[in-house]
């Protein structure tokens, strides 16, 4: 709509591995394409809030990926895991299930991981923040939170589908992220 801020992306796909690609009709050969990895490089500081947010996710994962791999969607950090807020896929035991976890000061501040397995084909997830105040919520309802947890500092950098390192690419959609410099209450 008119004065607003949007971004829409048709057909986006985000690849977890490199592949070979057929051959396009311009190239006489076959080209690789390397894995998606999304990372602003631009800082985020004019429209982050160091101090509570809310990351909304429309998402699904697929189940390629071997247990022990996570999925990222957002990785919010300040170029290292001294200080981040991650949203990811657990795979720890079995089928990926919606998760999250923050770092202050390199302090594990917790993680918040829905149970069950039901979760690959998408969902609604959101996690809201604030100090002493976390919770993720998934389709509505909420999965865990968490009273006790310190706000990291110095986020300046998102990575979408990955985490910083890019070694634990999302394996599957994004039909749409959404970031809110407040913390929202479970029913907005």
């Amino acid at each position: 709509t008119a004065n607003t801020d949007a971004v829409i992306v048709h057909h986006a796909q985000h690849c977890e591995l490199g592949y070979v690609h057929p051959p396009i009709l311009t190239d006489a050969t076959a080209v690789t394409k390397n894995a998606d990895v999304i990372v602003n490089n631009a800082p985020i500081s004019s429209w982050y809030n160091q101090n509570e947010g809310t990351i909304f996710v429309e998402a699904n994962s697929h189940s390629a990926l071997g247990v022990g791999s996570n999925n990222f969607v957002t990785d919010f950090s300040d170029g290292s895991t001294a200080n981040a807020i991650r949203s990811y896929y657990d795979r720890g035991i079995s089928a990926a299930r919606p998760a999250t976890v923050m770092f202050a000061g390199s302090a594990f501040q917790g993680s918040i991981v829905a149970t069950g397995d039901s979760y690959l084909q998408g969902m609604r997830y959101a996690q809201a923040y604030k100090l002493n105040d976390r919770q993720l919520a998934i389709d509505g309802t909420s999965i865990g939170t968490d009273l006790t947890a310190t706000m990291p500092t110095g986020i300046d950098k998102i990575n979408i589908g990955t985490d910083l390192s890019g070694s634990s690419p999302l394996n599957g959609y994004i039909q749409k992220l959404e970031y809110y410099d407040t913390r929202l209450s479970q029913a907005e």
